[in-house]
């Protein structure tokens, strides 16, 4: 499409429609086939991905130029007929855009680790890869990852003849968690989300303001920051939201709210893995070793791995907020978001009294560092 916008008649309105709906179907069935390469880019090319990335750029460069078209002929008198393709029309090239972005999120993730880029690796270079992550063994990847994760050793925890039922409690806890997180961020308004997503690199300018968020994980993060370490007025954005709104809870979720409204943010190493979900950590923050039920990390992490984390103190045990980053100090990444942690510890006199401001700049560096090395997967 030219550069220069030329406005369309009425008559072109059933074709524009139909090429929406042609364009999101065929975008989103290709971002489905490229999502299931995640675990094995080597099955793409370079001429797949650098394609990709030429048409799905161009693609959402146009999708301006069509929208600012449905704008037009809203100034016209139109049909119900033409006035329902329009809406549907900048329903789909918004729709269009969004899949667009994920797919080509994948392909400059997938950029470098295609069949050309990883045949051109010598042996030396290929270990490295794997042994950092950046590749997956060409096969049965799968199943080496599950191996090592049965290879860590669980033993009942000393004393911990509740755990099975503080597990059941936990998972509980867990799913209401969640949905007091989704119903709470969802009263985020679009400037409050735009401000927070400014201060971690994710806003996006241009004809329409937008949030980059690549996959769960990064939405987990963006809301956490946003609910806990993201002030207007000196408040944090939870307090104003329960403020104006004065939800009602049950006591269950009235617990959970407490526990949100007097988390903290930390980073804990696993010291011991145990059955029934439970975790001993050491906290870097306070010093003290707890018993944190995740039934994820107990499944996925290891000994000597660290989890950067907001803490809900549960009263028998610990759990974390809404998103949490397991990292390694082995690596460049893991040892940068220790760097910036103890940088804030350093920084603090009395952790009973550490000053908002302060906790907020350190989430907001470590997330923004994250979201800039996509370390949320």
């Amino acid at each position: 499409m030219s550069k220069s916008f030329i406005p369309q008649p009425l008559s072109m309105i059933s074709m524009i429609y139909d090429l929406s709906k042609t364009m999101l179907e065929s975008s989103q069935e290709n971002l489905e086939n490229f999502e299931e390469a995640q675990d094995r880019p080597h099955v793409l090319d370079d001429d797949i991905v650098e394609r990709s990335i030429k048409l799905y750029t161009k693609q959402n460069e146009d999708i301006v130029y069509f929208i600012s078209q449905c704008k037009e002929w809203r100034k016209e008198n139109l049909t119900s007929k033409q006035e329902q393709q329009v809406t549907a029309c900048e329903s789909n090239y918004k729709e269009l855009r969004k899949s667009n972005q994920r797919i080509l999120f994948l392909m400059d993730d997938y950029k470098d680790r295609t069949i050309e880029k990883i045949l051109q690796k010598d042996d030396i270079e290929m270990a490295l890869d794997f042994l950092m992550g950046t590749i997956s063994p060409l096969s049965e990847g799968k199943d080496m990852k599950k191996k090592e994760m049965k290879e860590n050793k669980r033993t009942a925890r000393p004393h911990g003849e509740k755990d099975a039922s503080l597990f059941k409690e936990y998972k509980e806890n867990r799913n209401i968690l969640g949905k007091l997180i989704t119903n709470l961020f969802a009263e985020v308004t679009d400037s409050q989300a735009f401000s927070a997503a400014k201060i971690l690199g994710i806003y996006e300018a241009g004809f329409e303001e937008s949030i980059r968020i690549r996959n769960d994980a990064e939405m987990s993060m963006h809301a956490e920051h946003c609910l806990l370490y993201f002030s207007l007025k000196d408040t944090p954005l939870l307090q104003l939201i329960l403020g104006e709104k004065k939800p009602i809870f049950k006591p269950q979720e009235r617990k959970l709210i407490e526990a949100l409204l007097k988390s903290y943010f930390t980073i804990f190493k696993i010291e011991e893995i145990y059955k029934n979900g439970a975790i001993k950590v050491s906290d870097l923050m306070t010093n003290e070793k707890r018993i944190l039920f995740d039934k994820t990390m107990n499944e996925q992490q290891s000994v000597g791995n660290y989890v950067l984390c907001t803490v809900l103190d549960m009263g028998d045990y610990i759990m974390t907020g809404s998103g949490t980053l397991p990292f390694s100090i082995e690596y460049p990444g893991g040892q940068e978001v220790l760097k910036i942690f103890s940088d804030y510890l350093q920084s603090i006199d009395d952790i009973s009294k550490i000053p908002p401001k302060k906790t907020e700049k350190c989430v907001s560096d470590i997330f923004r560092y994250c979201f800039e090395t996509k370390a949320f997967g």
